[in-house]
């Protein structure tokens, strides 16, 4: 795996500050303009991607670390129940809340593509947020 030891993102205030947004049409387009990407292109698009999910989300940081993702709420934001029965359907790690200084969410990682796994939970926790908006009318 290409992430040894560490890792903290830190999020940009706002959100246009990680356009563009790294999707699988952007990574498509790119692998079709200059084929298979190396390695450390795909792990920046993949923080990339996290920083973008967990800022829609609300969070104001995620540390990635050993065997555990820390991802912690900006002041005020929780998470509401339909957000966490979400995350625990979500994924087969086991999830942790704290609510010790700021709503946190801990994820127990298995030790194969820790990104993707937090990755695939935002991505989770993003749908969930968009399944709670309501219906604009067309």
């Amino acid at each position: 795996e290409a992430v040894e030891g560490q890792v903290d993102v830190p999020l940009p205030r706002r959100e246009h500050a990680l356009a563009p947004a790294c999707d699988d049409e952007l990574l498509e387009e790119l692998r079709d303009r200059y084929g298979q990407l190396p390695e450390e292109a795909q792990h920046l698009l993949q923080v990339a991607s996290i920083r973008l999910k967990a800022w829609r989300c609300g969070m104001a940081r995620v540390r990635v670390k050993k065997n555990e993702a820390h991802l912690v709420m900006r002041p005020g934001r929780m998470l509401q129940r339909s957000e966490i029965e979400a995350l625990v359907r979500a994924t087969p790690n086991k999830l942790a809340f704290d609510v010790t200084d700021s709503f946190r969410v801990i994820e127990h990682l298995k030790p194969q593509d820790r990104l993707g796994q937090v990755d695939t939970l935002l991505g989770c926790l993003v749908q969930a947020l968009l399944d709670q908006e309501p219906a604009t009318a067309g």
